[in-house]
């Protein structure tokens, strides 16, 4: 389960990445961000994947430039 959700968490960021600013910063951040998302909700019920993208989305609407 843990692989599905950090492979659905890479899409996601990698959707993030060819979207917007292709700075190594940029990508450095929402990395951060994604790995930060998927620690905090590892641990819990089946809705993680869900979790982790609204995660995904709502810090990386934050550091938009």
């Amino acid at each position: 389960m843990k692989s599905i959700l950090l492979i659905v968490a890479s899409s996601l960021l990698l959707a993030a990445c060819s979207s917007t600013s292709d700075s190594a910063t940029h990508r450095a951040r929402l990395e951060k961000i994604r790995q930060d998302c998927a620690r905090y909700y590892s641990g819990q019920d089946m809705a993680t994947e869900g979790k982790i993208a609204n995660c995904i989305n709502a810090r990386k609407a934050g550091i938009r430039l």
